[in-house]
């Protein structure tokens, strides 16, 4: 299956044996959490505005938080497989080879992997998240292969 711009969404085209492509489009494909977070956005804005009786001052927070919140709109692609995990945001492409992991944690709508052995508060703020709709135990199954098991859990969990 390729990837559809009329249709955006989480589709995938296998690579090889161990590999998945797909792209994710976050104000699409979470619906929900992504509209309320960009109403948000405009909210704090607009109230940041008013509050300060300035109207540069609601534009200039209205412009940080849209760059902030930006890769909500643009479609992401991700690659997991026999090299690593790549990420493709616009032109910019970030990969992670398998030995650079150290480990992972699922959530309900994704998994976080993570760079560094330390599992403090701020570590997940240096990893990359990875939107699982739709591929789950697929994406599960090659982390389990090339990382091994979820951080924090044992393998009787």
């Amino acid at each position: 299956m390729s990837v559809s711009r009329i249709q955006p969404g989480l589709t995938s085209r296998p690579i090889g044996s161990e590999s998945l492509r797909w792209t994710s489009w976050p104000i699409f494909d979470e619906r929900p959490e992504a509209w309320l977070m960009t109403i948000f956005a405009i909210a704090v804005g607009v109230g940041t505005g008013v509050i300060s009786h300035s109207l540069i001052t609601g534009i200039f927070v209205l412009v940080l938080l849209t760059v902030t919140l930006s890769r909500l709109w643009l479609p992401v692609s991700y690659e997991v497989g026999t090299l690593g995990i790549i990420e493709v945001v616009w032109k910019r492409r970030r990969c992670l080879a398998w030995r650079q992991i150290a480990g992972y944690r699922v959530f309900k709508n994704g998994v976080l992997i993570f760079h560094a052995l330390d599992e403090n508060a701020g570590s997940g703020l240096f990893g990359m998240y990875i939107p699982t709709t739709g591929h789950r135990d697929a994406i599960l199954s090659v982390l389990k292969r090339y990382v091994g098991g979820e951080l924090g859990r044992s393998a009787t969990d």
